[in-house]
């Protein structure tokens, strides 16, 4: 490259530790092609102070979906659209990116960018993206065309390339880039592998707060019960039950569920909550050193494989069913499982009897081969 580029990089910053942890190796992959990246979100004020490193642009939305009094009147869209037209190149995605199953206004929301970068003659990237299958005729009608505006697009489960193959628009498979953060920080992950502050062998429990968010995986009062006494039973040797938030936002917090979760423990279980945090010694410490990891949460399967460590899988949506099938990981409890204190208690002893389920060796690191389109 003949000068550094700078790209708006988007969607991230908001306490998720899934999407954060996405910037960050996003960031540091990006830097291998001379590019240094600034994040484009809603909340600059809330981002800036957790990632200070980063210059940071206000996120609005352009096609009047929401506060168009304010975008438009108070200057908010012509700031947005200066800094697209100042800034090289655009990278969006994450999570189940574009779908149009939660609201017209939030599908467009979530395409608008890369078609308005294109039309201001800036390359649009799809990064470590996930795609929902269209439900209305807006998104069969819009999405094809979203997709072909980008330059390049890389996409992390099967579902989604597939997506991409009927739309007709070339893309890239490759396990979610978080897979890779022993290999994209390798000496903050080393650094990771010192004591946690739990005392003794520990579960890590990282369970996500609206668990039926997509109508498949209610957590009815019965079923709370029957975790719990599942849990006591995975702790009633003196392993503790540590929860930890992937996600600490003020519109969705997971210790809101490991609360309630922990009300309905025995009184002699061992428990800790943890703090959220998205120090990469820290992540890697927690997830390194756990007996079992018990995720709800993909990017707490995730890092339990990157990790090496052994998972059981509530899947409360398909992307934590691919992975598991992805990982060969037979250790999923369903809803329906958790009817029963038995079947999920059950599920975890296996998980935790079986660590030869877990490979001696990571698979490659398909990010360290791919390159990114000029």
């Amino acid at each position: 490259m003949n000068r550094e580029r700078r790209f708006l990089l988007s969607f991230f910053g908001a306490k998720n530790l899934g999407d954060d942890l996405m910037l960050l190796c996003l960031e540091r992959w990006l830097k291998r092609f001379g590019v240094r990246v600034a994040l484009l979100t809603e909340e600059p004020e809330r981002t800036a102070a957790l990632y200070p490193q980063y210059e940071t642009v206000r996120n609005v939305p352009l096609l009047g979906e929401w506060a168009w009094f304010d975008t438009w009147f108070r200057g908010k869209a012509v700031k947005l659209l200066s800094a697209m037209r100042e800034y090289d190149g655009l990278v969006t995605g994450g999570g189940d990116f574009i779908r149009d199953d939660f609201s017209r206004a939030a599908f467009l929301f979530s395409i608008e960018k890369l078609l308005i970068s294109r039309a201001l003659g800036r390359p649009a990237y799809l990064m470590n993206t996930g795609l929902g299958e269209m439900r209305t005729g807006l998104g069969r009608a819009l999405t094809p065309h979203a997709l072909r505006s980008c330059r390049q697009i890389v996409v992390r489960d099967r579902r989604s390339l597939a997506i991409c193959e009927r739309a007709g628009v070339a893309a890239s498979y490759a396990p979610d880039i978080v897979y890779s953060l022993p290999q994209l920080f390798p000496e903050q992950c080393r650094a990771g592998r010192a004591e946690v502050g739990i005392e003794g062998s520990y579960a890590l429990i990282c369970l996500r707060a609206h668990a039926n968010v997509y109508g498949q995986y209610a957590m009815t009062p019965q079923r709370m019960q029957a975790l719990a006494q599942a849990l006591d039973r995975l702790a009633a040797g003196g392993r503790t039950l540590a929860f930890f938030p992937l996600q600490s936002h003020d519109a969705e917090d997971d210790h809101k569920i490991h609360a309630e979760l922990r009300q309905l423990l025995r009184p002699e279980t061992k428990t800790v909550m943890l703090g959220w945090t998205s120090r990469i010694p820290e992540v890697a410490n927690l997830f390194a050193r756990a007996d079992l990891v018990i995720a709800m949460r993909l990017h707490a399967a995730i890092l339990a494989a990157a990790f090496e460590r052994p998972c059981a899988i509530l899947p409360y949506d398909h992307k934590l069913r691919e992975f598991a099938a992805q990982r060969g990981n037979p250790y999923l409890v369903e809803a329906s499982s958790l009817d029963r204190a038995e079947e999920t208690a059950a599920i975890f002893e296996r998980a935790l009897a079986n660590p030869a389920t877990v490979p001696s060796q990571p698979p490659p690191a398909d990010w360290m081969r791919l390159e990114l389109k000029p």
